[in-house]
């Protein structure tokens, strides 16, 4: 085996073998080889990470591209939350109107009950009361009428014979 010098693989106590030296091909491999080969593995795993690196990313740039569109499906939710809150709040300075308005009418439902009651009271006062007229109103209006007008009374015939014409 060849002598080699220290190189930060060889501080790990790997042999050239188990380092990716082809001591076969290169039998006389010496330090200048082992750092070449070290600097190309070490190039070649700079150019693994970064292939993994891409593949992650695409991997994550398509998730995101799915979290994008979760957050625009999000987004546009919100703002029809947003939307009905605000028809909510209209909503709540409608009921609060109406509800004024609610006393408003109750409170001329009262009064017109009130007036209703008064009045029905009023008529069952008046239907009490008897209209019609007694004997002491009614004789000296008959009197009367007969004294100024005894021919509207009789009948062609009464007891004394032919009265004459009726009235008109």
């Amino acid at each position: 085996m060849a002598t080699v010098r220290w190189s930060p693989l060889c501080a790990s106590g790997a042999t050239p073998e188990q380092q990716g030296v082809d001591t076969r091909r290169r039998p006389n491999a010496g330090p200048s080889d082992i750092r070449e080969t070290s600097a190309m593995d070490t190039s070649k795993t700079h150019l693994f990470a970064f292939v993994a690196l891409l593949i992650g990313a695409s991997l994550i740039g398509a998730s995101a591209c799915s979290t994008d569109s979760e957050l625009v499906t999000r987004v546009s939710e919100l703002e029809n939350e947003l939307a009905e809150l605000k028809e909510l709040a209209n909503v709540r300075t409608e009921v609060s109107a109406l509800t004024a308005q609610l006393s408003s009418t109750e409170s001329d439902v009262s009064a017109l009950t009130t007036t209703a009651e008064a009045l029905d009271a009023g008529v069952a006062a008046l239907q009490e009361v008897d209209w019609s007229p007694t004997e002491e109103q009614v004789r000296p209006l008959v009197e009367s009428l007969v004294e100024k007008h005894p021919e509207l009374l009789r009948g062609p015939k009464g007891d004394k014979g032919n009265q004459g014409d009726m009235g008109p």
